[in-house]
């Protein structure tokens, strides 16, 4: 209510937007958090912590082609911001586009090579892209440190593009077991 408060009287303050914006967020207000955010931006358009809270809110909201192409944004002006570049190829890979999410990952291999996120990200997409061989390297990576529900989905997920049912079901059984959270 206070950052409506000062907006009435100083509708420029662009700080105070982005604030707004981050409560907004905070409340599950996702399409009115990505407005106030679009204001901010309209006050400051290279502010790219900015840009990174909208894609975060188009990400919270689902909607992934906006948030991949916010993300785009911070990447092109930030090319070492890891999380954006890991959400951008998350966002390629909700929206089916898992050439894409390879070819944003694929550079990376030596930076991220311990970070299982990354592993799980391009892993999943080489899967999907019917590379299995080489998303298995990746499954083995990430298998190193541990099972996880990640490493069941993605075999699950292997199994799926193969036709092999059956399997399929045990490792997303195996997968919600380990974590009942597992989407």
């Amino acid at each position: 209510r206070q950052y409506r408060v000062i907006l009435a009287k100083q509708p420029h303050r662009v700080d105070v937007r982005s604030n707004l914006g981050a409560a907004l967020v905070q409340l599950g207000q996702y399409s009115d958090a990505i407005t106030e955010y679009q204001r901010a931006l309209t006050g400051d358009s290279r502010n790219v912590t900015i840009r990174f809270n909208l894609a975060l809110a188009y990400y919270k909201a689902a909607n992934f082609a906006e948030a991949a192409a916010e993300l785009q944004h911070v990447t092109a002006a930030q090319p070492d911001n890891t999380n954006a570049l890991l959400l951008q190829a998350d966002c390629r890979l909700r929206l089916g586009e898992h050439k894409q999410g390879i070819a944003l990952l694929t550079p990376m291999d030596a930076q991220f090579s311990t970070n299982p996120i990354y592993a799980y990200l391009l892993g999943t997409a080489l899967i999907y892209d019917k590379q299995i061989d080489k998303g298995q390297v990746l499954i083995d990576r990430i298998l190193r440190g541990g099972d996880s529900a990640e490493v069941r989905v993605m075999m699950g997920a292997a199994h799926l593009l193969t036709q092999d049912i059956q399997n399929a079901l045990k490792e997303f059984e195996r997968a919600l077991a380990l974590n009942p959270k597992t989407p």
